[in-house]
């Protein structure tokens, strides 16, 4: 019995101290970032970006239109390609809250099965 509980204190430490650890090594910038400013974002930098998507969704349905393939040529900047992934970040993580809420909703209001 003393053995088995050892071994699971013993399994308890070493949890702890592989969360703790991991948790550390979250917080940890990167050496490669260490310095480098943050790209900011903009409503501008969404429309110039949403703006070139339409660009190589027209020259699709050209191509598609015509039976040739349509040359062009698009660049994305850095604060495009940031200011849409953080739009998306928050889209999904707007979608996950109502998600959570729907749920809640739905077990507040079901009916509690009654055990036997």
């Amino acid at each position: 019995m003393k053995i088995v509980v050892r071994l699971v204190i013993a399994a308890l430490v070493l949890i702890a101290l592989a969360g703790g650890g991991i948790y550390i090594a979250s917080q940890q910038k990167p050496s490669v970032a260490r310095g480098l400013a943050p790209v900011p974002t903009s409503s501008m930098a969404a429309q110039s970006f949403d703006r070139k998507v339409q660009q190589l969704d027209d020259a699709a349905a050209q191509a598609k239109k015509t039976g040739t393939a349509q040359i062009i040529q698009v660049s994305f900047t850095e604060q495009e390609l940031t200011t849409k992934a953080a739009e998306a970040a928050a889209s999904q993580s707007g979608v996950q809250a109502r998600i959570r809420r729907s749920i809640s909703r739905e077990i507040r209001s079901s009916p509690r099965r009654q055990s036997r």
